[in-house]
């Protein structure tokens, strides 16, 4: 049997209506279910969704800073904790023995081989394989720059291209660039990149140029081959050299550059 109180009339009627509550202890709004047997407020405030009388999920609270929700039944059923206190706001997995104690690593994962998640928008960084200061990925960066060639005058450039990589402090990148140098002056040149290197002490050479070519370029006096290197300095550029006799570098003046010259580089370096 359902008791119906219908707004209308004030009265108290067996027949439908709007606010129902049957004998199995339903409750429905213009004969659609709220609440049911299934759905109980425990003696904890804790709000419990069951199936035929199953127990299978809960949303509750611990103290007042902690909301946590999730699967009922085993103690191995994970849970979500929503976690309040100032000293560590954070949303963390949990078990149902420590819902109100400390969270429970390596349980959750974040979406599934069939099932993920579009974009991960963070301000902060990732800790991957441990929660070390050496573990933190605090910057991903794919782009593009304009590589120049600093140090010369008079150049004129047909291609101009640079795209880089940068995870954490380390950027990969590579570099063509097609030009005129035949109304070029000065004495040294190099290239520029798109960030400044990391400043040691004493300076390192700390830009490795993995591969490079060049045509249309001859080599300064007494040099036997070209060569590609920068400096742990904090600058942001590689410079071009010559090798001599005893390994020495020298640099490499405008007269080496032709009327129609082509560098191809790619290497990496770490970044300030």
């Amino acid at each position: 049997m359902s008791v119906t109180i219908n707004h209308q009339t004030n009265s108290v009627e067996p027949s439908s209506g709007d606010l129902s509550i049957g004998g199995s202890g339903n409750v429905s709004i213009n004969n659609e279910a709220i609440v049911d047997g299934d759905v109980t407020i425990d003696n904890r405030n804790r709000l419990r969704f069951a199936d035929v009388g199953v127990d299978k999920a809960l949303i509750g609270t611990h103290t007042g800073t902690r909301l946590y929700l999730g699967s009922e039944g085993t103690n191995s059923d994970p849970r979500i904790r929503f976690d309040g206190q100032a000293t560590q706001a954070a949303i963390e997995p949990t078990l149902p023995s420590g819902s109100t104690g400390s969270g429970a690593s390596g349980y959750l994962n974040l979406g599934s081989s069939t099932a993920g998640f579009k974009d991960l928008y963070l301000d902060g960084g990732v800790y991957l394989g441990g929660t070390g200061s050496a573990n933190k990925l605090h910057d991903y960066e794919e782009g593009t720059w304009t590589p120049v060639i600093n140090g010369l005058s008079g150049i004129t450039y047909s291609n101009q291209h640079g795209r880089y990589t940068k995870v954490g402090n380390i950027v990969h990148f590579n570099v063509f660039i097609l030009g005129n140098g035949s109304s070029a002056s000065g004495s040294t040149s190099n290239i520029s990149l798109p960030f400044s290197t990391v400043t040691t002490s004493p300076t390192l050479a700390s830009i490795t140029a993995f591969s490079y070519t060049q045509n249309g370029m001859t080599l300064p006096s007494g040099a036997y081959e070209f060569g590609m290197q920068g400096q742990s300095n904090g600058n942001a550029y590689l410079n071009i050299y010559g090798m001599v006799s005893g390994n020495y570098k020298i640099g490499v003046p405008a007269s080496s550059f032709g009327s129609s010259f082509e560098i191809v580089v790619g290497g990496s370096y770490e970044a300030a």
